[in-house]
């Protein structure tokens, strides 16, 4: 799947999940998981095993559609509050720049 297909299936699963009631989140968490790219498809090589103050350092480096990616990552993995909160940050700040 092309990094543009999984960014419009990410947008458009946010969407959904801001509007509609899942049935279970079992289903939640099939589709958070399949919109997701896999572990070695990420820019950060190693990432399950990184502290968060080693992604942070990496960053800098990384282009918006690259976040999104570690944040879809995460959301659908191990859904850890302030690495989503970074990303979030990071997309943001990323987006004022364009």
């Amino acid at each position: 799947m092309a990094p543009e297909e999984k960014d419009t299936i990410a947008e458009e699963i946010a969407g959904a999940e801001a509007t509609t009631q899942v049935a279970s989140d079992e289903v939640l968490e099939k589709v958070r998981k399949q919109a997701a790219p896999s572990a070695e498809e990420l820019p950060v090589p190693g990432y399950d095993s990184l502290t968060l103050p080693s992604i942070r350092a990496r960053l800098r480096k990384l282009t918006i559609d690259q976040v999104r990616d570690l944040r879809a990552y995460e959301i659908a993995n191990a859904e850890r509050p302030e690495f989503v909160k970074m990303y979030d940050n990071r997309i943001a700040k990323l987006q004022r720049t364009e």
